[in-house]
């Protein structure tokens, strides 16, 4: 239960950061300054599900729950090529 928890909260989390960042990033690219506050904050909603598989594994590591752990580990090594893959 307290790993549901923390990952839930990291998701949440992640998703308010994302939002604030993009909605900066809209007042910047319509001032006309640069788009890069905006595409940081769309690339921090991208990585908000491997930010929340980090936690998961870290709550798997203090549980010592070995099988999911290797789950875990596996959807964390797919993510990884998946983004080296496709070069974001």
């Amino acid at each position: 239960m307290i790993m549901k928890k923390a990952v839930s909260k990291t998701l949440q989390y992640s998703v308010y950061v994302s939002m604030v960042v993009i909605v900066v990033g809209l007042i910047v690219h319509f001032l006309e300054i640069t788009d890069d506050v905006l595409w940081a904050g769309v690339c921090f909603l991208i990585f908000s599900p491997i930010l929340g598989l980090l936690v998961a594994l870290a709550c798997l590591i203090k549980e010592k729950d070995t099988k999911w752990l290797i789950v875990a580990l596996i959807l964390i090594a797919i993510s990884v090529v998946n983004v080296v893959l496709v070069k974001i």
